[in-house]
């Protein structure tokens, strides 16, 4: 009751194809980002397709006259509002909305135009998710690379101690991530887990980068 801002959930629905999958994997990763930042009183994100502000916040600010000449007023509006102490969540499944993803266009639109609004909010804490992007790859680069080694060299102990390694992270986020997706009600990830967990991060770099080849044209 306290609080001036909340963010809710708002997912898509699932399709066939894989870039459906691709899309509901990294909408999921996505939300546990911005809502993890929002429960530890850094908010940054909210998305327009499900959030409430109160009317005193669009007034005290003038509404959208900042934010007018960005994609995404909106989002780059509650972004610009948001503090360490008047921003909840909204967990609860009743508050869900629903997006239905035509097809791998339909999800590029979405993403080019987030990403067009992300270069305009303030205090954005990019670095975070960079730094676990970079983990993620070295993880798979030095698991690759030392199973690769432990052939070449013939040392069965190393080969079994990185092969190991894989299986113990990929069972923690196997019971991670199908436990959120149960509370957000999307699909389960099993054995494409791996594969879409290597590929979210350039999907994102690939979205980003037409962003700012958008707003070059526009210049």
């Amino acid at each position: 009751a306290d609080k001036d801002i909340v963010v809710g959930y708002s997912r898509f629905t699932e399709g066939e194809d894989f870039s459906n999958k691709t899309a509901l994997f990294d909408n999921l990763i996505f939300t546990l980002q911005y809502m993890s930042m929002a429960i530890k009183n850094k908010p940054f994100a909210g998305l327009y397709k499900n959030l409430a502000y109160r009317k005193h916040l669009f007034f005290d600010n003038k509404g959208f006259s900042a934010t007018l000449n960005y994609d995404n007023a909106e989002e780059v509006f509650v972004n610009y509002i948001m503090t360490e102490n008047n921003t909840a969540i909204a967990l609860s499944q009743d508050s869900y909305v629903s997006t239905e993803l035509d097809n791998f266009s339909h999800w590029r639109k979405i993403k080019t135009a987030y990403s067009r609004a992300k270069f305009n909010f303030k205090g954005f804490t990019g670095g975070v998710f960079s730094l676990e992007t970079l983990s993620r790859y070295l993880f798979y680069s030095l698991t690759i690379a030392s199973i690769v080694y432990s052939i070449i060299s013939q040392l069965w102990v190393y080969l079994g101690a990185a092969i190991l390694l894989f299986i113990i992270r990929y069972i923690i986020q196997i019971v991670v991530l199908n436990k959120a997706s149960d509370h957000f009600l999307t699909n389960r990830f099993h054995l494409s887990l791996p594969f879409l967990d290597l590929i979210q991060p350039y999907y994102n770099s690939y979205f980003s980068r037409i962003s700012k080849n958008k707003k070059r044209r526009k210049k």
